[in-house]
């Protein structure tokens, strides 16, 4: 009787086991997809999500971290006089690469949270509606909107 009381404990270790790792990687999953809506030039997707982007700056500040928050933030485009009243031809700042963010989340256990924030000074003007042609309904609720319709499973 003892083998199988311990063979049925061993079931439901690996049973739990599958179950949290499967947990874990749907929360990265859910978390790279985020970044990315986030990130995302607002114009490209007809500004039903991403970032309004004239330099760059703004969607390559988005920061993602665990169990924390990153209030770093680029440095202005020094290509770019942002008095000219002419926009760039393309974007001068990059977003982090896919490749970094995954990389971050691969430390992600069950029962961490994930922050993906932007901590540069007019990022809550643009939350609240300050980019009217490139991002009316702000960057961040819009992207838990998409990603909640996206993944039914999801509560942001």
């Amino acid at each position: 009787m003892g083998n199988s009381t311990q063979f049925s404990a061993e079931i439901d270790e690996a049973i739990k086991k599958e179950w949290v790792a499967k947990f874990v990687q749907f929360h990265r999953t859910i978390s790279i997809e985020a970044y990315k809506a986030i990130q995302t030039d607002s114009r490209s997707v007809g500004i039903q999500y991403g970032s309004p982007v004239m330099t760059g700056r703004y969607s390559g500040s988005h920061t993602i971290a665990i169990n924390s928050t990153d209030t770093s933030v680029l440095p202005p485009a020094p290509q770019h006089n942002l008095n000219s009243k002419s926009p760039p031809s393309a974007r001068l700042i990059n977003a982090k690469p896919l490749s970094q963010v995954s990389a971050i989340l691969q430390k992600l256990k069950a029962f961490d949270f994930v922050t993906i924030a932007n901590s540069l000074f007019y990022a809550r003007d643009l939350e609240l509606g300050g980019s009217k042609l490139k991002a009316p309904n702000g960057i961040y609720e819009v992207t838990v909107k998409f990603i909640e319709e996206k993944f039914a499973n999801a509560k942001l």
